[in-house]
């Protein structure tokens, strides 16, 4: 097994664990299906990051969803399945966000964000995503049916732990209330200061 293994187990004391996905590669879940029945999440492969999916009681087994030279990550799907959220740095190199129409992959594909984006959650039963960029976070209308989306606005910028493969924050449902760590303001970068033949300044000092 390697750290970021897949491990599923009913809630409630006393249930066994079983392994769900188990390879060389690190894998980091993305989101369940409204259903309870699938899990998206992406996978580091050798030549850039891509997104498969399981499901969660083993059948279908892991298969790949979206594969390029791209990094694609943060796969999210949307309560009602018509669509699959990612991040992806095809745009030059800067994440920016997209839409897949979802389980139909050929259907439709568009852009959401505009001037770059990660980590995009589903709110509002599916008509919302918000998604982080830089201490910024960010959200969008979405229509379930179209996919049409309406332009970015910022919802508020405040410094808090970012993650790069994993999460780095959780929406309410309504997309009222985040859920982040946050870095107090006033926290200075470490310095480290390295001396140079201590020993020799050591001697100088003490023939004074």
């Amino acid at each position: 097994m390697t750290l970021y293994d897949f491990i599923t187990r009913a809630a409630g004391a006393g249930t066994s664990e079983s392994a769900l996905v188990v390879s060389r590669a690190d894998k980091f879940p993305g989101s369940p299906s409204a259903n309870g029945a699938l899990l998206v999440y992406s996978v580091s492969a050798p030549a850039a990051s891509e997104i498969w999916s399981v499901g969660l009681d083993g059948r279908p087994p892991p298969t790949p969803l979206l594969q390029s030279r791209f990094n694609l990550r943060h796969p999210s799907l949307s309560p009602a399945g018509g669509w699959l959220a990612f991040d992806s740095d095809e745009s030059g190199g800067r994440s920016e966000i997209f839409l897949q129409s979802f389980p139909d992959l050929a259907r439709d594909r568009r852009q959401v964000s505009t001037s770059g984006g990660r980590e995009p959650r589903w709110t509002r039963g599916g008509r919302e995503l918000v998604y982080r960029f830089g201490d910024s976070l960010f959200a969008v209308t979405v229509d379930p049916r179209s996919g049409e989306t309406g332009r970015p606005a910022p919802l508020f910028a405040y410094p808090y732990r970012a993650e790069g493969l994993s999460w780095s924050y959780d929406a309410a449902p309504d997309g009222s209330r985040f859920l982040m760590v946050k870095l107090p303001r006033e926290s200075a970068p470490r310095r480290v200061e390295v001396v140079l033949d201590w020993f020799g300044e050591l001697k100088q000092k003490n023939a004074q």
